[in-house]
């Protein structure tokens, strides 16, 4: 739980721009086309709009 709960959803920045080069696409066209296949009932706003696991490891999900 302790490792679970240091890395969950930790997002991989040292090769993103790299990527994003490689494959020729905007960060923010990568991160628009990520939302559009998140699973609602997996997947909820948060009071400042930004994307959170509705339940998690460490019981700090949006509806925990």
């Amino acid at each position: 739980m302790a490792l679970v709960s240091r890395f969950d959803g930790e997002f991989p920045d040292r090769y993103f721009n790299d990527v994003m080069e490689y494959i020729g696409m905007k960060p923010e066209d990568f991160h628009a086309l990520c939302d559009k296949f998140r699973s609602p009932h997996l997947w909820g706003k948060n009071a400042n709009g930004e994307w959170q696991l509705r339940h998690n490891v460490s019981r700090t999900g949006l509806n925990d």
